[in-house]
């Protein structure tokens, strides 16, 4: 989040930093139960992690954008 965050704007990080904590939020809550059960996997973890930093030396908006995808992917895999 803390690598992420420092490419964002100091008007942003606000706003960035919620969306960031969230996601993680609900993802970490998932990956930390038994790997028998869980829906997300280290691996996923991994790629959307180099995916967000990808985004991030696009701007803030592309950044955004990838955030709000994730968090729409997370809530399918946990429907």
């Amino acid at each position: 989040m803390e690598e992420v965050l420092q490419a964002v704007p100091d008007s942003d990080k606000d706003t960035v930093g919620e969306l960031l904590s969230n996601l993680g939020e609900k993802i970490g809550r998932e990956w930390s139960k038994d790997n028998r059960v869980r829906r997300i996997d280290t691996a996923m973890i991994q790629k959307w992690g180099e995916d967000l930093r990808r985004c991030k030396k696009k701007g803030t908006d592309v950044l955004n954008e990838e955030l709000r995808r994730l968090d729409a992917e997370v809530d399918k895999i946990l429907s």
